[in-house]
This record gives C-alpha cells, structure tokens and sequence, in this order.
C-alpha cells in the first residue's frame, strides 16, 4: 500500500512538470533557427557523454 501512494506522489507532479515543459519547449522551439538548436542538442548531449565517461572511470 505504501508503495502505490508513495508512486502516486511522484507521478503527479511529473506529469505536471512534462506538460508544462512540452507546452513551453514548443514555443520555444518554434522561434529558434535550425542551427542554434543543434548547437543546443550537441552541448547538452557532449555535457553528459563527458559526465558517463568520468563517471565509468570512477573519477564522479
């Protein structure tokens, strides 16, 4: 029973905060050239590939 209550706690407000992202995140898309989202995609994606790889050195 905990454990159903606790999910439920949990699920709300990330459905909440994956609608509000998705409403904001299209707009936001919309607007922005085709360049500067790539740019955005390739800083986040070398962001966490740096991060998995220190990660499995054990240095994080």
């Amino acid at each position: 029973m905990g454990l159903r209550l606790h999910s439920a706690f949990l699920a709300a407000p990330t459905a909440i905060g994956v609608l509000i992202g998705s409403l904001i995140g299209t707009r936001v898309l919309v607007r922005l050239k085709n360049k500067r989202i790539r740019a955005v995609f390739l800083i986040i994606l070398g962001f966490l590939g740096i991060q998995m790889i220190l990660r499995g050195l054990g240095v994080l």
